[in-house]
């Protein structure tokens, strides 16, 4: 079981400030990156912002873009990075974004929205790391869980049991045991760290023990 710090950051000095009040309590952070294309919204953490800013965290990249193959290309030799997640409703060819990601030697995953039906998976599933179940319609951090998709986590996981899922989304101390329950084992946290907490440290503790 893995909580993973999410951050969604409009600005750097938001984006530092959230950085380092996580560096010393995990090993990986996710980067929600958008460009006002598949959600209308755009956040810091592109390569270029992220290449002189030192840290001991990897991180895996939430790409909310349209065209995440243009997009991935340009992490080839951004630090950290070790992970895409490229969504199943960009516009992109997403055979061709999973050969793209690899080729550069990222591992790679699939996100899907809470309406879109898991059978996009179902070609895709011999060539990834992961599978990547939003929990809410992506965007903005802090909106409510979508119950209907601990159901399609569920239906996946029984016929895909040895595939790793991860939720994204309203992760929280009401949410996250039944999320795990339903077959995950992977957590991408945001709000729930940085808003509802004295520190991020006192959020992860409650969650870990949550999920133990």
């Amino acid at each position: 079981m893995l909580i993973i710090p999410a951050l969604l950051a409009k600005t750097r000095e938001e984006f530092l400030s959230k950085l380092k009040s996580i560096e010393g309590l995990v090993e990986i952070a996710q980067i929600d990156v958008m460009d006002d294309t598949l959600v209308p919204q755009s956040t810091f953490g592109r390569a270029h912002e992220l290449a002189h800013i030192k840290t001991s965290l990897n991180y895996e990249l939430h790409l909310m873009v349209d065209h995440p193959i243009e997009v991935i290309r340009t992490y080839t030799t951004t630090p950290n990075v070790k992970r895409v997640y490229a969504h199943a409703e960009a516009k992109d060819d997403l055979n061709k974004a999973i050969e793209e990601a690899k080729m550069h030697g990222f591992e790679v995953g699939i996100a899907i929205n809470p309406e879109t039906p898991i059978s996009v998976l179902d070609d895709h599933l011999y060539e990834i790391d992961s599978v990547l179940f939003m929990g809410v319609n992506p965007g903005a951090s802090g909106r409510p869980f979508h119950p209907e998709v601990l159901e399609k986590m569920k239906e996946f996981h029984e016929a895909h049991p040895k595939m790793e899922i991860a939720v994204d989304g309203s992760i929280n101390h009401d949410t996250i045991v039944d999320i795990k329950n339903a077959g995950a084992t992977r957590f991408a946290v945001g709000s729930e760290l940085y808003d509802k907490h004295e520190t991020p440290k006192e959020a992860l503790d409650e969650l870990q023990q949550l999920l133990s």
